[in-house]
C-alpha cells in the first residue's frame, strides 16, 4: 500500500473526507508541495508518522485542505425557508437555534442572524467548522466586497474597514458563536430547531456521509429542519425525516415518532407545485458537484454559434454554482435557442428546471438532451428524479434501469476524472432505485 493510500485512508477516517471528491486531492498536493520541504522531510511516509490524531500538524494539514469558499446570503431561495420559519414564531417566543456545521468563514451564521434582525425575531445561532483558521476569521468577522455582493443594504449591517474590508456589526457578533467541531463526531446538543448544513457531504465517503445525516437528524428537535445544500446527495433518508416544501424549497422535517411517514407539506403560502405524492425512502438528489463539471464533454467551438452557445453555458454554470436559478435558466434557454441541436444546453436546462421544482418543463429538456446524445445518461438520471418526484414509479425505476444499462457500456465517459467518485454513487444510487442488480 502506497504512502498516499496511507494518507488518504487516514484523512478519511478521521474525518470522513474522501480526498479524491471536488477536487480536494489538488489542494493536498499543492500542500504537501510547500510543505514537505518546509519540513525538511524526505518522503511522504515519514510526513505521515507527524500526522498523530489531534495533532498541530493535523490540523495545518486540514486547514490547507478543506474548502471555505462561501459568500453572504448565498441561496436565497432556501434561506426563504429559515425566514419563513422566523415569520411562524411569535414574537415573544424563544430564539430560534440554528447549528450551521461546516459553517466556514461564518458568511451563513451571520447571514441567518441578518434575517432574524429583517423578520423581528431572536435567534441563536451556532457555527462548527473542522478548520481552525477559517474559525477565527469568522469570530473576527471582517469581509471582502466580493462575499458581501449579494446583500443590499450593506451599511446597515456591516462598518466599513481597512482596505475595503466591511466588518460584521457588534449587535450580530452577541447571538452568534464558533467552535471547532469534526462532523463525523457526534453532536453536542440535541435541542436545535434548523441544522444547515450546506455543500459539506459531497466532500465526505458515501457510508461515512449516511453517517453523518442520521447524526445531524438526531440533532433536532421534533419538528425541527434539516437543510442540506442543492449539491448534495441524500442515499437514505433516515426513518426520523420527512421531506417537506416550504418556500417552494426542500427540507427535512424532524418527525414525533421516528417513523417513516406519507408526505406531508409543513403549511406554508408557498409550496412548490410538484410535491412528491409518497415519502421517497432515499435519496434526493441534485447536482454531482458544480454544473460545469457534470460532464467532460464542453459545446464544440466550431462556428460562431457554437462558442456563443458555449458561452452562454458557461455563464449559466457560473449561475448555477451560485445557486441563482432563474438567471441560470434564462442563460440556459439562451444556450437551447442558440444551437437547439446540442444535446448539453437541453440537459443544463432541464436540471436547472428540476431544481427549481419546474418537473414538467425539466424533463421535457431532459428527454430532448438524451434523445440527442443517447450515452448522456446525467440526461436520464435527471428524469428518473423528476418522475419520482412526480410520484410516476415505475416510469423512474425503467429510466433508473436505462441508466444502469447507458453508464456500463461507457464507464466513467461522462464524469471527469476530478469528480469520477460521483461516476460509481450515481450508477449504484439508479441501480438501488431500479431494483436491479445489474
Amino acid at each position: 500500500m502506497s504512502a498516499r493510500t496511507d494518507l488518504s485512508q487516514l484523512l478519511e477516517s478521521y474525518t470522513g473526507i474522501e480526498i479524491k471528491r471536488g477536487g480536494l486531492d489538488a489542494n493536498l498536493d499543492a500542500f504537501l508541495a510547500r510543505r514537505l520541504p518546509e519540513l525538511r522531510v524526505q518522503s511522504l511516509a515519514e510526513y505521515l508518522t507527524r500526522l498523530a490524531p489531534h495533532s498541530a500538524e493535523l490540523e495545518l494539514l486540514l486547514n490547507a485542505i478543506t474548502v471555505t469558499h462561501t459568500w453572504f446570503m448565498r441561496d436565497p431561495g432556501q434561506l426563504a425557508i429559515v425566514s419563513e420559519l422566523l415569520g411562524r414564531r411569535p414574537t415573544l417566543a424563544p430564539p430560534l437555534r440554528v447549528w450551521v456545521p461546516g459553517c466556514a468563514t461564518g458568511e451563513d451564521v451571520y447571514s441567518i442572524a441578518i434575517l432574524a434582525e429583517q423578520a423581528g425575531r431572536r435567534v441563536e445561532v451556532l457555527g462548527t467548522d473542522i478548520n481552525s483558521t477559517a474559525l477565527e476569521r469568522a469570530r473576527v468577522g471582517s469581509y471582502g466586497s466580493w462575499t458581501v455582493r449579494d446583500l443590499p443594504d450593506v451599511d446597515r449591517y456591516f462598518e466599513r474597514g481597512e482596505r475595503s474590508s466591511f466588518l460584521i456589526a457588534a449587535r450580530f457578533k452577541e447571538v452568534v458563536r464558533f467552535e471547532r467541531h469534526n462532523l463525523v463526531d457526534s453532536p453536542t446538543r440535541s435541542d436545535w430547531d434548523v441544522v444547515l448544513c450546506r455543500n459539506v457531504l459531497i466532500y465526505i465517503a458515501r457510508e461515512r456521509a449516511r453517517s453523518v445525516v442520521e447524526s445531524l437528524a438526531d440533532a433536532l428537535l421534533p419538528g425541527g429542519h434539516l437543510l442540506l445544500g442543492a449539491s448534495e446527495v441524500v442515499f437514505e433518508v433516515p426513518p426520523q425525516l420527512d421531506a417537506v416544501y416550504i418556500a417552494g424549497r426542500l427540507s427535512l422535517r424532524r418527525n414525533q415518532n421516528g417513523e417513516r411517514r406519507a408526505l406531508q407539506p409543513a403549511p406554508s403560502r408557498s409550496l412548490v407545485p410538484h410535491a412528491p405524492r409518497e415519502r421517497w425512502q432515499a435519496p434526493l438528489p441534485a447536482l454531482p458537484g458544480s454544473a460545469a463539471n457534470i460532464t467532460e464533454h464542453p459545446p464544440p467551438a466550431a462556428s460562431k454559434s457554437q462558442l456563443g452557445t458555449g458561452a452562454l453555458l458557461l455563464r449559466g454554470h457560473e449561475l448555477l454554482d451560485r445557486s441563482d436559478l432563474t438567471a441560470a435558466i434564462t442563460e440556459y434557454q439562451l444556450a437551447v435557442d442558440s444551437d437547439a441541436t446540442l444535446a448539453e444546453p437541453h440537459m443544463y436546462l432541464g436540471i436547472a428546471q428540476y431544481l427549481d421544482g419546474n418537473l414538467e418543463a425539466a424533463l421535457h429538456e431532459l428527454r430532448a438532451a438524451a434523445f440527442l446524445d443517447p450515452a448522456l445518461w446525467p440526461a436520464m438520471f435527471y428524469s428518473a428524479v423528476c418522475f419520482e418526484a412526480l410520484g410516476q414509479l415505475e416510469a423512474a425505476a425503467r429510466e433508473y434501469r436505462h441508466v444502469v444499462r447507458v453508464a456500463a457500456k461507457s464507464p466513467g465517459s461522462r464524469l471527469p476524472r476530478r469528480h469520477s467518485a460521483w461516476h460509481e454513487d450515481l450508477i449504484q444510487l439508479a441501480r438501488k432505485r431500479s431494483g436491479s442488480s445489474a
